[in-house]
């Protein structure tokens, strides 16, 4: 089986985030399947239109980069260069579209039938991102794009956001939109020990470690409000480590605050990293893992820390209350930009004052089977 996958990064050096792990697990779990990702590339490393071979897990995957970041924004210069691909794509059998504009050029187009489109997050959430006007735009391009594709997955099951509300505000299409797990591998993210992960990663044995890890953007993940947390605790006489691990478009400006509030000695950078075996043992030598995200869909890292056993902190946004249930697993906090910092420095005080005990929800995000449910799904006959 072959598979186009339309995303508007490279997957090495672009758009790192949750949509990028999203697809590198596909990847790795759709072994049996040639895929082809037809992306952005970095400007002067790559030529447009030329087919790369890649390699991501010991799994090989090719790279045909159709633009290049040198313009943006991303997403609006893809779009225009994905329309004159649309001929190339009639050799796969099926293409998987990770935003819903890049669906919109199959209108007229005979692959239209073979388009799986999925939304990594909510529509509800476009005017808080895009502001009215855009907001407004965006739901009238979801909505041609749901007419469109024949298969929809929706990454968040919530009532007010995910599943059920796609289905109650296109109820024409309801048949066709579904819920999809965001895989995790259970063979990489699993408990080690403490002790042991610390050493390997040179970190302190005798401090408490708060670790972030995802991209370093404000909008919408808030790390810029994180030395501030740092600064709350150590008012509560908890002097902890805040471990982070990424890199974004604000990963200065959160530098130049950490050094501002005097907090560099408690502060470890590590940029990006590529290896998941790594960020696993980060998420071992924790105490605990924060997400403070305005919005997101399901969190990969909150589901990668729990699979450590590694309790989570986070807001109350997308499917965490699938994951963190009657105690277990972690803290949720209320979604409450203005009192942000002091609801997440109590809850991380409580958390590491008294033990979180953890249990196995997460193991219905296990890849495997998740990999299983997304073929029952996306090899549907059209």
């Amino acid at each position: 089986m072959r598979i186009a996958v339309l995303f508007s990064g490279d997957m090495e050096h672009l758009s790192l985030g949750g949509i990028d792990r999203y697809l590198k697990s596909i990847i790795s779990l759709f072994n049996d399947h040639e895929i082809t990702v037809f992306g952005t590339g970095v400007y002067g490393m790559v030529k447009i239109g030329k087919r790369y071979e890649k390699e991501y897990g010991g799994k090989k995957y090719y790279f045909i980069p159709i633009s290049c970041d040198k313009h943006r924004p991303l997403s609006i210069f893809y779009l225009i260069n994905e329309i004159r691909y649309i001929g190339k794509l009639k050799e796969f059998d099926y293409i998987y579209v990770q935003r819903i504009e890049y669906t919109l050029p199959f209108f007229f187009s005979k692959q239209r039938k073979k388009v799986i489109q999925i939304i990594h997050g909510s529509s509800k959430y476009s005017e808080i991102f895009f502001g009215n006007k855009l907001g407004k735009v965006h739901l009238a391009m979801e909505k041609i794009a749901i007419r469109i594709a024949p298969i929809t997955f929706v990454i968040l099951n919530r009532e007010e956001f995910g599943v059920p509300y796609y289905k109650k505000k296109y109820p024409k299409d309801a048949n066709k939109i579904y819920y999809a797990y965001n895989p995790i591998n259970t063979d990489i993210f699993y408990k080690k020990s403490k002790y042991e992960c610390r050493k390997k990663l040179n970190l302190p044995c005798s401090k408490k470690i708060v670790t972030y890890v995802g991209r370093l953007d404000d909008d919408p993940k808030r790390v810029l409000k994180i030395p501030y947390i740092c600064k709350e605790l150590n008012k509560l006489e908890l002097e902890c480590i805040f471990l982070i691990v990424g890199n974004g478009a604000d990963e200065n400006k959160m530098k130049q605050e950490v050094a501002f509030l005097h907090l560099s000695e408690q502060f470890i950078f590590t940029g990006y990293i590529e290896d998941i075996s790594l960020i696993a043992d980060y998420y071992n030598a924790s105490d605990i893992a924060i997400n403070i995200s305005i919005f997101e869909g399901t969190c990969t890292s909150n589901l990668e820390a729990i699979a450590c056993k590694t309790p989570v902190l986070s807001t109350d946004v997308g499917d965490i209350h699938e994951v963190i249930k009657n105690g277990n697993n972690g803290i949720i906090i209320p979604n409450d930009h203005n009192n942000l910092v002091k609801h997440a420095a109590d809850a991380i005080y409580q958390a590491l004052a008294e033990p979180i005990p953890m249990s196995n929800e997460y193991l219905k995000y296990s890849g495997n089977e998740v990999a299983e449910q997304l073929k029952q799904n996306f090899f549907k006959e059209k």
